[in-house]
């Protein structure tokens, strides 16, 4: 119990933002670390069950799909990691949270378990219940800590990545960039979706827009030649899809 309560309050603490390395761009995929976390239903009705899965990226393998090595549910209310320790998750949601084929998966609680959830918690009679799950991973160089949240009570899937263009064609593996000017990027996203654009080949701008620039510097002795192209849409009901291409730049 005491190991998974320090597990706990290392991911509450990883959610709060602490410990974070400020001297990589967040869109650089040419470090370690992981990118998004995604449930395969990011909302579950009474009873359903969803998997859970990380894309993460590494120097050595650029973006790539992996398993938690560690999932467990965290407190929905704690505001720092101070008080982490002192927080408590109820039952139902700790239960919600279970390994499968040496993975994990949520598990939601049945209806009855739900409405009292709702009750405990102070939610409304129809509200969503919120579970927020602590996930880890190592790929070498440490642990890697993300938190995701899981709203139980109905049921929602993820959404299907729109068309990706990048210079002008579809976005696909073996793309071959020019340097020194501005590659357009864009994707079909639904109005109110959050964009994220990643590469580990240039300097993006309007990264965080459905159409960004990339551009490799041919005079940056840090830019990388050959390496990744990778885009996050994240919908407002918590769903998330992905893509990621592997490009160079041509010599």
């Amino acid at each position: 119990m005491k190991k998974i309560l320090l597990i706990a309050c290392a991911l509450v603490t990883a959610a709060l933002g602490t410990g974070c390395d400020d001297t990589v761009a967040q869109w650089d995929l040419y470090n370690e670390r992981i990118i998004a976390v995604r449930s395969s239903s990011p909302q579950l009705a009474a009873g359903e069950r969803a998997t859970l899965e990380l894309l993460v990226t590494s120097e050595e393998r650029g973006p790539h799909v992996v398993s938690p090595q560690i999932a467990i549910a965290v407190p929905s209310d704690v505001q720092d990691a101070a008080s982490a320790a002192d927080a408590e998750v109820p039952a139902a949601l700790a239960r919600a949270v279970v390994p499968e084929n040496g993975g994990w998966a949520v598990v939601a609680p049945s209806a009855a378990e739900l409405a009292s959830l709702r009750g405990e918690m102070g939610l409304a009679a129809d509200a969503l219940v919120p579970l927020r799950i602590g996930v880890r991973v190592d790929l070498g160089g440490g642990p890697l800590d993300a938190i995701k949240l899981v709203n139980l009570g109905t049921s929602a899937g993820n959404p299907t990545l729109g068309a990706v263009s990048i210079n002008g064609a579809p976005a696909q593996d073996g793309m071959v960039l020019p340097a020194d000017v501005d590659v357009a990027m864009s994707v079909e996203v639904a109005a109110d979706d959050e964009v994220y654009w990643l590469s580990s080949i240039g300097d993006l701008s309007d990264e965080e827009d459905p159409v960004a620039e990339l551009n490799h510097d041919s005079s940056n002795d840090d830019h990388q030649l050959q390496g990744h192209i990778a885009v996050v849409v994240r919908a407002k009901d918590g769903g998330v899809t992905w893509g990621f291409w592997t490009a160079s730049i041509a010599q």
